[in-house]
């Protein structure tokens, strides 16, 4: 849907943000970052993901030859507190005893960064969901599955935990962890860019 004459390199091996890219019909290659998603709780939520999406780009950009386009993303859950990804399985039960019954944040932070043009771009993305009210033991159920390994707030909204959601407000790509119209949005103004060689 966007072609541009410059390598894409996503800066992640999420399969949900690989997912989200092919559905939009962008050539991409992948890179992963070596930056540990720490969760620093002195600063707000837009701002946290908002530095972990750069400080992935980024990572990666420096690694690789110039001419290229790298993105970079992260995403967290947000309900008065910062949830990012259970270590464990209690920790994942909490989460999701936590978040059942009612309305939380997904807030994803986007990065795009083009070292050969000394271009730039950070934004972020706020998405609300409802989750209906769950019983121990479909809170049990769902952690037998292990899907909620690696997934902030310890769910996945495009697999099982579908069946948990009443509502959204906001984009469901950034809720799966890309928001895919902001980037669309983003690699038009950077194609704009490359044709007027600002």
């Amino acid at each position: 849907m966007i072609s541009l004459q410059k390598k894409i390199i996503l800066a992640s091996s999420s399969p949900r943000r690989r997912d989200i890219l092919r559905q939009m019909g962008i050539a991409f290659d992948i890179v992963e970052s070596s930056v540990e998603e720490k969760l620093v709780s002195h600063k707000e939520p837009a701002e946290l993901v908002s530095d972990l999406a750069y400080l992935k780009a980024k990572d990666v950009a420096e690694g690789l030859a110039a001419d290229c386009l790298v993105i970079g993303a992260d995403t967290i859950v947000y309900k008065d507190r910062i949830l990012g990804k259970a270590k464990n399985r209690q920790e994942a039960f909490e989460m999701l005893d936590y978040l059942q019954g009612g309305w939380h944040q997904v807030i994803t932070g986007l990065a795009l960064i083009d070292r050969s043009i000394n271009y730039s771009k950070t934004l972020f993305e706020i998405s609300r969901v409802k989750m209906m009210p769950l019983l121990r033991e479909q809170i049990e159920e769902y952690l037998d599955t292990g899907e909620y390994i690696g997934k902030a707030g310890s769910y996945a909204i495009q697999a099982r935990a579908a069946a948990f959601i009443s509502k959204i407000d906001g984009c469901y790509f950034n809720i799966v962890g890309l928001p895919a119209s902001s980037l669309y949005k983003e690699l038009n103004h950077y194609k704009q860019l490359l044709a007027t060689g600002c």
